[in-house]
């Protein structure tokens, strides 16, 4: 098969279910280090699990200096689930300025944990749930809305271009 990162002909145990990319494991292990190939990168002096992680970290603060939002962190932490707790830590939470809040979550690969994680904050999440995706010069973006949250509130265009 011809893996959708490097381009080359190889194996290619991994899917990409939302894109139907294909990664070989070279691509998914990233040689070493990495474990889906993803580049660690500092920004502001935090270290990132990629480099889209970190583009988005610049953008959010971009968004704060407009005024867009009122406030972000990185890494909060999430328990889904009723029985079983799922601990789920997204990449971002998002204070917008109209007094809502979402989390944001960048995606390279998802594995089979995320689409269970996916299920339980559509049933149980506290706000919107951005998965961003890489696209070009911009993002790729879903939203998992949770059952017992308003729509009508949020304005999330503007936020993600």
């Amino acid at each position: 098969m011809l893996c959708s990162r490097c381009q080359q002909e190889k194996p290619c145990p991994a899917s990409d279910s939302a894109t139907g990319d294909m990664f070989c494991l070279d691509c998914m292990t990233g040689g070493v280090g990495s474990k889906y190939g993803n580049n660690p990168t500092e920004y502001n002096g935090r270290r990132y699990d990629s480099q889209a992680e970190a583009e988005r970290a610049a953008e959010l603060d971009l968004l704060l200096e407009a005024g867009e939002i009122h406030k972000w962190v990185a890494q909060p932490r999430y328990v889904l689930g009723d029985l079983a707790k799922i601990n789920f830590t997204a990449d971002f939470a998002v204070w917008n300025a109209d007094g809502t809040v979402h989390v944001e979550d960048v995606k390279g690969y998802e594995t089979e944990r995320f689409r269970l994680i996916r299920q339980l904050w559509r049933a149980m999440g506290p706000a919107p749930l951005v998965i961003l995706k890489r696209q070009g010069s911009g993002w790729r973006k879903q939203i998992i809305w949770p059952l017992d949250v308003d729509q009508s509130k949020y304005q999330l265009d503007k936020l993600v271009a």
